[in-house]
């Protein structure tokens, strides 16, 4: 079990709604079944891992699934990215699926990556070739062109037939067609990921 110590009562108030939030979310119900809930503890003092007022929702969200596993850092992260007018989102980190979501701004995944990067050894984002991918691209080279606090690779992948499977767990309505198509993405092999 690992420990989530939040610096002060704001914070703390965060953890808890994530905590209440987590429960709904189906797709982290294996990862729920191996690991044990956090410790939650408001202190002052140095830990591992350490929320404060100034996190944002989804960092928070990223720190409380590395207590759960009882990490102090994700070994890597890989994000797929269906491209068009809503950016269909899925996070995998250590081969967990710890996120799904719609983004309607670039500045978003740009947010997204910079949580990420804080929290990963490696992290590879793969965006599927369609819509506005180069742009997407060049706005994320532009965002961390020298400025990488860890390993970051993006790669643009072929995203044909990426939402042709359904899964059990989501209930397949057309609002989330766009986020199984980033699953399918960041699921898909390229070489230039390595391993």
């Amino acid at each position: 079990m690992g420990v989530l110590v939040a610096k002060d009562i704001r914070a703390y108030y965060s953890v808890m709604r994530i905590a209440n939030d987590i429960k709904s979310r189906d797709y982290l119900k294996t990862l729920m079944q191996k690991y044990s809930p956090p410790k939650i503890v408001i202190a002052n003092g140095d830990a591992p891992i350490v929320v404060t007022k100034g996190d944002s929702k989804r960092k928070i969200y990223y720190k409380f699934i590395l207590a759960f596993m009882d990490k102090m850092k994700f070994d890597k992260v890989r994000v797929g990215v269906d491209p068009g007018k809503s950016m269909g989102i899925a996070v995998i980190a250590d081969g967990h699926l710890i996120d799904l979501d719609l983004l309607h701004k670039i500045d978003d995944l740009v947010n997204l990556v910079k949580d990420l990067m804080d929290l990963a050894e490696k992290v590879v984002i793969k965006i599927g070739n369609g819509g506005n991918s180069q742009h997407i691209i060049d706005k994320l080279r532009e965002a961390f062109n020298g400025r990488l606090r860890c390993s970051l690779d993006i790669i643009c992948i072929n995203e044909y037939d990426a939402s042709s499977i359904s899964y059990y767990w989501l209930k397949f309505r057309r609002r989330y067609e766009d986020m199984v198509s980033a699953l399918q993405i960041a699921l898909k092999y390229v070489p230039e990921e390595g391993l």
